[in-house]
């Protein structure tokens, strides 16, 4: 008859340490939480089903861990986090399956105790090193050519109305591929005005422009809108504007109404959402002669967003 059979692979007892080289292998007193691992298998036959894995500290602290299922072959690590520890000498007993609810070709392999040390705390175990490294608090950009300056976006859509329903994110980087230092919010206001304040840049430099659909607005599963310009600040500068178009598709559509129209291009798998459509009436190819019709079918110039920002720098 085929059975499974668990056993104990691997034991680990790791002291999570701010400087590990100091005490090497050793668990340090009331430093920081101790990780215990252990690698639990089945080097059986068949699957083992639900069981527990169980921690029992010093004889006495008891924790569980419950396995879904180990296949034939399978291992799986398996943590239990404790506080600190004082020092002196501590046992581990590590058991699979205590409860016997896996039948097994061998039990005797499901259990083992581990005894191990942690040192009384010494002054080596709080230090934080850093080898090759500086860490300083403050960098004077100035001097290194960078300079603050105000950051302003109108952001319009492809009829020239504030373009809403999109969270935008900046990023500069300058003639050596240098990444900005930017502070402050970025906020946008009902008139399409996006302002980024206190940007640090160098002179000249690439602006890249992310419009991502805001959850729950008019655009959610809608595309990226993205735009990149080289811009170059003036001597003098303390701001600087970027004027920012969506892109737009104008398509002539022949439908009975307005809603027709717009779900033309919808089942087409145009991007973007309409955002003007102007009914040209019948045979018309420009917008002339609009008038109302009721079930029958004339032209209409459907105005759709593009996932392109095309972006023009102007610095104050």
């Amino acid at each position: 008859m085929s059975l499974a059979n668990l056993q104990l692979d691997n034991i680990w007892i790791q002291g999570e340490s701010y400087n590990p080289a100091a005490h090497q292998d050793a668990v340090c007193e009331n430093c920081a939480a101790i990780q215990f691992s252990v690698e639990v298998g089945n080097n059986g036959e068949r699957a083992t089903g639900t069981f527990a894995a169980r921690f029992q500290l010093d004889g006495t602290e008891v924790h569980n861990e419950q396995l879904h299922s180990l296949s034939q072959g399978q291992t799986q690590w398996v943590q239990w986090r404790h506080t600190p520890l004082h020092a002196g000498s501590h046992t581990l007993t590590v058991t699979a399956d205590p409860t016997d609810r896996v039948r097994e070709s061998h039990e005797e392999d499901n259990a083992y105790t581990h005894a191990f040390e942690v040192l009384a705390a010494v002054p080596e175990c709080r230090e934080m090193t850093f080898e090759g490294e500086t860490v300083r608090g403050q960098v004077n950009f100035e001097q290194h050519g960078w300079k603050e300056i105000d950051v302003s976006f109108t952001l319009k859509n492809p009829i020239g109305a504030p373009l809403e329903g999109y969270q935008f994110f900046a990023v500069f980087y300058g003639p050596e591929n240098e990444e900005s230092s930017p502070s402050g919010e970025n906020t946008t206001n009902e008139h399409g005005i996006l302002r980024a304040g206190n940007v640090w840049l160098k002179p000249t430099g690439t602006l890249y422009l992310t419009g991502v659909p805001i959850v729950g607005g008019p655009f959610e599963g809608g595309p990226t809108l993205s735009g990149n310009a080289h811009y170059t600040l003036a001597a003098r500068a303390t701001s600087i504007f970027f004027d920012v178009q969506q892109g737009k598709e104008e398509i002539i559509r022949t439908a009975t109404n307005q809603h027709e129209a717009s779900e033309a291009l919808k089942l087409e798998g145009k991007v973007g959402i309409k955002f003007e459509i102007v009914e040209l009436g019948g045979g018309a190819t420009h917008d002339q002669g609009q008038r109302t019709t009721e079930g029958q079918q004339v032209q209409w110039k459907v105005t759709v967003g593009t996932p392109a920002l095309t972006i023009t720098p102007a610095t104050h």
